[in-house]
This record gives structure tokens, C-alpha cells and sequence, in this order.
């Protein structure tokens, strides 16, 4: 059996960005330097957990006090953190959503993945202090259910809102069905074991607090979750009038209804940016679509839906034609910039992360396709005398991948894989 399969570098470029976005975020709000503990505070960190902390049994199980103190650190820590988890950011804060709003959700897996990391701290200093003991027999949690309600309860959480939360965070035969049609890997803070207990893993506070409650509330509050998302276009609008700021640019506050000459509606614009130094303008589609993980269906989806956007470039690119920016920033109710326009405005399509994806699909050579850290990362370079919109519609004009290169411009890396009674070849395709 041969598999060929398409080089990925235009969809690892996106990544690429969408952790240097990630990065920046932490760098602004001045976290990633205030993550490593000064010597003294180490030492006086230590001895607060050797004084609270002990192991029984041989080291089969840990005995420790809570401390409020420690605890209010993890849960900094975790906040501090949440730049670089992209579900976060996956509906308003003030959403509603299963009868809370998104940030109290959040809030909910900040105090679950804060309780991990301040049982991780007691276990990891166990472990140096006690050789012996084997760290993996501590960082699963044995639970029953009433004493994990008993300290939901100490931390603030309403009674009736408990088990919402819990079953948001438990992987159950349920639940599991999902992960495993996916194909993702199960981020829980519990795992159901009967009736009376279950077992709290460090696995979600350690790689993601907030992707399994995420996706239980796309699941299981469909309705409201969908009513969510369609505030994501007012956010985004909002985010890119904040890296392109007054004077030098004009961002129009809301969309834009573009309409044909007889006055019946063509398209909408999402938003509309002019350079009052250069007088271009650009007409942008946004697309938020939710973050997807290994399954290629999901995949799939957000590629169909971002090739979709072609239709809206054509109609754009007609209803622009030949006229200038200043033309079309008259057209929009824009103020018409005192400097040159002559030249014609750009389109720019911006994805919120993801913009180009591997194998067959063309991207209409008339508009620009980008992710969203691509276009912060234009927009806060050094070289400010540089006309943004136009570079980065240079930059990212249409790719069209629906065509193989000629063999003779390919060279191929190959896999050979055996198993019994089969070889299987897999051949990655890249340009010479």
C-alpha cells in the first residue's frame, strides 16, 4: 500500500504564528518574566510545603493542609496562563451559556486546574523530600463524590451549580464517545469511577484547563452556544481597531451592507480599514471558527467554510471593479483621507487561526488570505512607514492548491512500514 500525503508547511506557518501571537500576549501582560521564583521566595515556598505536608503507607498516599496562600499562587499562575489556550477566547466573557456566563466557566476550570497545580507542588516537593515515594502513585486523586461537592463549596461555588460544573469536567461513558469520534486526546479534571467516586488526574491542568469544558458546552448547550458565537464578529472588529489605531487608521465601527446598483443587497463586509498616511482601504471578511483538534472531519468543516469566503471575494471584487480607495471609502460613509487613492482598495480575508490548509482548494488570487497573528504581527512591526494593508495583500494573495507540481519538480521523502502480510509506503511530496 502507497499514501501520499501533502506537505504541511502552509498550515505550519499558521501555527507558527498562532504561538507567537500566544507569546506576545503573555509578553504584554508582563507574565512570562514573572513565572520563574527568585531564590529566597524558592526556599520560603519549600519550607511552607515540608511544613504542611507528609506521606503514610510507604508512600502510597500524601497527607497535606490546604493552603490559602499556595492556593491563591496556582490560581494566579493559571490565569496569568490563559493567553496560550486558545478556547478561552471562544465567546465574550459575557456570554450566557447553560445559565452562566463564559467567564464564570472559566473562572470554574481556573479553580480546578489551580487545585491540581497546589496538589503538584505538595507532591513533587514529597518526592525530593522522600526519595522512596514514586510519584506517580500521587498525582491521581482517589475522590468520593460528596467530599469533592464539600470542596466545591469552600471555594465559592453555589450548590446548585456543582454538579453542572462537575459534569462539564468528568469524562464518562458519555462523554468519552465524543473525545473518541475526534480522535482528541481527553483533557478531564475527573474521571467517573461509580456512583461514589472518581479519580481527579493532573493531565487538563498541565496541557489544557479549558478545552474539555469547552467542548461540553458546545455540545450541551447547542442553542445557546450558537446564539454566542454570533457576537464573536462585534470582538473581532474591536480587536483589529486595536492594532490598527487612530490617527493613522480609520476603523468603521460596525459592518457594511454592500448593494448592487438596482439596490437589492449583494454582500456584507464584516469591516472596513482605511491607512489615513497611504489612503488605501481594505474590505475584510472575518472568520472565527471554533478551534479543532485531531479529527479530520472538523477539519474539513473549517476548510469548506473558509473556501466559502471565495463567493464573498468575487462579489466584492465586482462591486469595487475599477474605482479607486478614496472612491470606495466615499462609498462606505468613510472620511476620505487628504493623501493619494489612487490606487484600488485591497480584501483581505482573516481567519482567527487557522487560513491556509493542506491539499486541494483554490484561493480567489484577488483577495488575501491570512490568520489572524499574521495580521497582528504585520501590523506591529518595526516598519511603521510601510503601508500594512497593502503588504500583507501582496504578501498573502490566493495560493491555488488544487494542482499537483510535475514530477520533475518534486522530490519525495518516504516511510516504509511493515506489518504481517503488509508494507506500507507513505510519501511525503515536496517542491525540489
Amino acid at each position: 500500500m502507497r499514501i501520499e500525503v501533502v506537505p504541511d508547511e502552509l498550515e505550519a506557518a499558521d501555527r507558527e504564528a498562532l504561538e507567537w501571537l500566544s507569546f506576545q500576549k503573555l509578553d504584554a501582560a508582563g507574565v512570562r518574566g514573572e513565572l520563574d521564583l527568585a531564590k529566597g521566595q524558592l526556599k520560603r515556598l519549600r519550607r511552607r510545603l515540608d511544613k504542611k505536608s507528609g506521606a503514610d503507607m510507604g508512600g502510597w498516599f500524601i497527607r497535606y493542609s490546604g493552603d490559602d496562600e499556595l492556593f491563591e499562587r496556582s490560581l494566579r499562575r493559571v490565569r496569568d496562563l490563559e493567553p496560550i489556550w486558545h478556547e478561552t477566547e471562544a465567546l465574550p466573557d459575557g456570554a450566557m451559556i447553560g445559565g452562566k456566563t463564559f467567564r464564570e466557566w472559566k473562572d470554574a476550570c481556573c479553580v480546578a486546574a489551580a487545585a491540581v497545580l497546589h496538589h503538584i507542588e505538595f507532591s513533587t516537593r514529597l518526592k525530593t523530600t522522600h526519595p522512596g515515594i514514586d510519584l506517580r502513585d500521587l498525582l491521581t486523586m482517589f475522590i468520593r463524590r460528596d467530599d469533592l461537592e464539600r470542596v466545591w463549596q469552600e471555594r465559592g461555588l453555589e450548590p446548585e451549580w456543582i454538579r453542572a460544573v462537575s459534569q462539564a469536567m468528568t469524562l464518562d461513558c458519555q462523554s468519552i464517545e465524543e473525545v473518541l469520534l475526534h480522535h482528541d486526546t481527553p483533557f478531564p479534571f475527573y474521571v467517573d469511577m461509580g456512583r461514589e467516586f472518581i479519580l481527579a488526574p493532573s493531565l487538563s491542568a498541565l496541557l489544557n484547563p479549558f478545552v474539555g469544558v469547552v467542548r461540553h458546552l458546545r455540545s450541551c448547550y447547542r442553542g445557546d452556544w450558537d446564539r454566542a458565537v454570533d457576537t464573536r464578529e462585534a470582538v473581532f472588529r474591536s480587536d483589529l481597531a486595536a492594532i490598527f489605531k487612530e490617527p493613522r487608521y480609520a476603523v468603521l465601527p460596525s459592518g457594511v451592507l454592500l448593494r448592487r446598483p438596482d439596490g437589492t443587497p449583494l454582500t456584507d463586509v464584516d469591516a472596513v480599514v482605511q491607512d489615513q498616511v497611504s489612503g488605501t482601504v481594505a474590505l475584510v471578511q472575518l472568520k472565527w471558527h471554533d478551534i479543532f483538534g485531531n479529527s479530520l472531519r472538523e477539519r474539513e468543516s473549517r476548510k469548506r467554510n473558509l473556501l466559502a469566503a471565495n463567493q464573498w471575494v468575487e462579489r466584492v471584487a465586482g462591486w469595487v471593479g475599477e474605482r479607486s480607495s478614496g472612491e470606495i471609502a466615499m462609498a462606505v460613509g468613510m472620511p476620505v483621507a487628504e493623501c493619494l487613492q489612487a490606487e484600488k482598495p485591497v480584501i483581505l480575508v482573516v481567519a482567527r487561526y487557522a487560513a491556509r490548509f493542506s491539499g486541494a482548494g483554490a484561493c480567489d488570487s484577488r483577495g488575501a488570505w491570512l490568520s489572524w497573528p499574521e495580521l497582528v504581527r504585520a501590523a506591529t512591526s518595526d516598519a511603521r512607514e510601510i503601508d500594512i494593508l497593502r503588504y500583507v495583500a501582496n504578501a498573502f494573495g490566493g495560493v491555488d492548491r488544487s494542482s499537483w507540481p510535475s514530477n520533475d519538480d518534486l522530490e519525495a521523502a518516504s516511510w516504509r512500514l511493515r506489518f504481517p502480510g503488509l508494507d506500507v509506503e507513505v510519501v511525503r511530496r515536496t517542491t525540489a
